[in-house]
């Protein structure tokens, strides 16, 4: 139970921006809720992770799926935990407005619990 509290991690949602081809869509607090939900915590102290930001791009596909077209991070545990997280996972397009033009950016920063 300890070592599950002290992998436990913080993911905070930093900068949660959207470019689109035409202009910038504002991603819905649904949205950005579900991806929090979907990445959950990953293995951060196993990994000697202290703080690490990540920026995740993405459309949303005509079928309600997520795809990932960009992960920007140096940690090659992280990119490949966030895309087995989020990467071809659906999500209910009748809770949120979307477009299939846009391409979605979200940040989180990664930072493992103090004891």
């Amino acid at each position: 139970m300890k070592n599950a509290r002290l992998s436990f991690a913080f993911v905070i949602c930093l900068l949660v921006g959207t470019t689109a081809l035409a202009s910038p869509t504002a991603i819905s607090d649904y949205l950005r809720k579900e991806i929090t939900r979907l990445i959950q915590s990953p293995e951060l102290i196993k990994n000697g992770i202290d703080v690490e930001l990540v920026n995740v791009q993405f459309i949303i596909n005509e079928k309600g799926y997520l795809e990932i077209t960009q992960v920007e991070t140096d940690n090659g545990y992280l990119k490949g935990w966030i895309i087995e997280s989020i990467n071809h996972k659906k999500i209910n397009l009748k809770a949120i407005e979307y477009s299939l033009e846009a391409i979605y950016q979200i940040s989180f920063l990664f930072r493992t619990e103090a004891s």
